[in-house]
């Protein structure tokens, strides 16, 4: 630990000598990441020049590549400003510092994007409230810094319409870096009915309908998201194939899956297997307590109100399952690695009972935790207890999320890409 008053601004060695500069970084021992570099050159102050330099680099690389002003301009140590995140929706910027030390350079900041992009810009919003300042024990807070105050706002995205809150909306307002893993997904829905999960304003689910899905079934949480998301169903003119419905993830699957194994009894079918806990992914030396579910609203009688109901209008078109489901988890950051298993093992295990035979099931993680290898482990392990009486289910990866341009990962940290995918192909 350096004897110094962090967090500031220090030349960074390979070794104790200090032959070999590694540039200049942001230093804060009690960070998650204690030296973030900003600059290969020792020399180099991080000054307003700089911070304009750096920015404008970023914005003329997004201009090159998008014909619609809706992207994410600077996607922190990708763009070589670590920590610093800058969404654009047309006029409207999103600003998110994640990183401690980057606060007090506000003031730096904010006059440096409003001269980068001048005419281009009416509003500018902080939303320092994101998952990774949680991390770094930062406070929570959101105002605007300048300009127009109402939301939500508009954006265009692969040929659909969606307004975007950008004061509660997820991430910034809205989560570019799934555009590519919508626009692999949504031509595959064609006739196909749609179970969006996590759905937030409908993204998933209204390309789909967009690409021709016979049903679409979105399911999120929070009112605010539900009642945007209706919202965009009107606006897109999806009213006769499209329903939002709110309800608490893990309940609505469990409770679907009773309604369909139920129906199949009354019918004569044969009875599906029933959906409880994912044993632990801890393996055989686990307790018995990690696999209870980690939800305790199970069994709140509101939620479980609301959760008879969006079953009900999930069912209404007599959908047993679904051949397309997409399962969007929220970030677990601050899980560790074995709770993050299994809260997401239990949500993916209900979604995947629920998917019809040769079905498609998307599923998207995010977490420190849970990495690229992980994930597939965590779908290998899944797919073996679901099925018939627990006997296992085969499945085929038909697809993976892949990197939006406007989110780039530097070639020096590859560890700091948090978000992996993939779409599987059900037997």
């Amino acid at each position: 630990e350096l004897d110094v008053h962090a967090p500031c601004f220090v030349e960074v060695a390979a070794d104790e000598r200090g032959d070999t500069s590694l540039g200049v970084a942001l230093y804060n021992a009690e960070s998650t990441v204690a030296a973030r570099v900003f600059c290969r050159d020792r020399f180099q102050r991080i000054d307003e020049g700089f911070l304009a330099l750096q920015l404008r680099r970023a914005a003329d690389f997004r201009r090159r590549h998008f014909t619609h002003p809706f992207y994410r301009v600077c996607n922190g140590e990708g763009d070589d400003l670590p920590g610093i995140i800058l969404d654009r929706y047309g006029p409207h910027f999103v600003l998110q510092l994640n990183a401690a030390g980057l606060d007090d350079f506000l003031p730096v900041l904010q006059p440096v994007i409003e001269d980068v992009f001048e005419a281009e810009l009416s509003t500018l919003l902080l939303r320092n409230d994101s998952p990774l300042r949680r991390l770094e024990k930062l406070p929570l807070t959101k105002s605007f810094l300048s300009g127009y105050r109402d939301t939500p706002v508009e954006l265009l995205e692969n040929g659909s319409t969606f307004l975007v809150d950008l004061l509660e909306g997820e991430r910034t307002g809205w989560n570019f870096e799934q555009r590519p893993t919508r626009e692999m997904l949504a031509p595959l829905c064609r006739r196909r009915t749609v179970l969006d999960l996590f759905s937030h304003g409908g993204a998933f689910g209204i390309q789909a309908a967009t690409h021709g899905a016979s049903v679409v079934v979105c399911v999120h949480p929070s009112s605010a998201s539900v009642e945007l998301g209706r919202r965009n169903i009107e606006a897109n003119s999806f009213s006769d194939c499209a329903v939002h419905v709110q309800a608490d993830i893990l309940p609505f699957l469990l409770q679907l899956a009773t309604d369909i194994n139920a129906h199949d009894s009354q019918s004569g079918g044969s009875a599906r297997n029933s959906i409880g806990t994912l044993p632990s992914s801890a393996g055989k030396d686990a307790s018995p307590s990690d696999s209870r579910p980690l939800l305790p609203w199970l069994h709140d009688s509101v939620s479980r109100e609301r959760t008879a109901e969006a079953v009900a209008v999930a069912r209404a078109s007599g959908i047993e399952k679904f051949d397309v489901v997409v399962l969007e988890m929220p970030s677990v950051f601050s899980l560790s690695a074995s709770k993050a298993a299994d809260h997401v093992g239990q949500i993916l295990r209900a979604a995947v009972n629920i998917t019809a035979q040769g079905g498609l099931l998307l599923i998207r993680v995010e977490s420190t935790a849970i990495g690229r290898f992980e994930l597939l482990s965590l779908i290998r392990r899944t797919l073996h207890v679901c099925g018939e009486q627990g006997r296992g289910r085969g499945g085929k990866i038909v697809g993976e999320g892949s990197l939006a341009i406007d989110h780039p990962i530097n070639v020096a940290l590859p560890e700091s890409r948090h978000s992996h995918s993939f779409l599987i192909a059900l037997d």
